[in-house]
């Protein structure tokens, strides 16, 4: 079954419709779910990999498939959740994203997430994370940046 909340959730954080044939779209959804869930919304029971661009649900990825085929229906959010998603939206609309895109904004904080929660030793640092974030993905190169995602990503999801 899908999942009702998509759609409008997407919309809250990026002001925009979800457009499910445009592979940025599919990827700041798979991103923002994944923080989300992180954050303790209530998004589904979605199980994260590692992939190409970072953590990917497949799950996700059919129910944003089903759910775009579907009218767009309202969704009444606890307030809790409507401030972790602000909070979401904040970072998401952050003007210290330097020059990276949306997509590649939200590829870079959900993968740096992925790797420091998942891949690596559970003390590595902010400069271990950073340097395996650009190691893997080196389109992700603007090393200020990518601490800045660091530091702001650590304030909003352990609050």
């Amino acid at each position: 079954m899908a999942n009702r909340y998509l759609r409008p959730i997407y919309k809250m954080l990026y002001d925009q419709d979800f457009e499910y044939t445009d592979f940025d779209n599919r990827m700041q959804m798979q991103k923002a779910v994944y923080l989300l869930l992180d954050m303790g919304v209530p998004m589904g029971d979605y199980g994260f990999r590692w992939y190409k661009h970072g953590p990917y649900s497949q799950e996700l990825h059919e129910d944003m498939f089903q759910e775009n085929i579907r009218p767009e229906r309202p969704i009444q959010l606890h307030q809790e959740f409507e401030e972790k998603i602000a909070k979401l939206r904040g970072l998401i609309h952050d003007p210290k994203k330097g020059d990276y895109s949306t997509a590649n904004w939200m590829e870079c904080l959900a993968s740096m997430h992925y790797l420091k929660e998942h891949k690596m030793d559970f003390d590595a640092d902010r400069e271990a994370v950073v340097a395996e974030l650009e190691r893997r993905k080196p389109h992700l190169n603007q090393r200020d940046v990518n601490e800045y995602a660091y530091d702001r990503l650590g304030g909003i999801l352990h609050e």
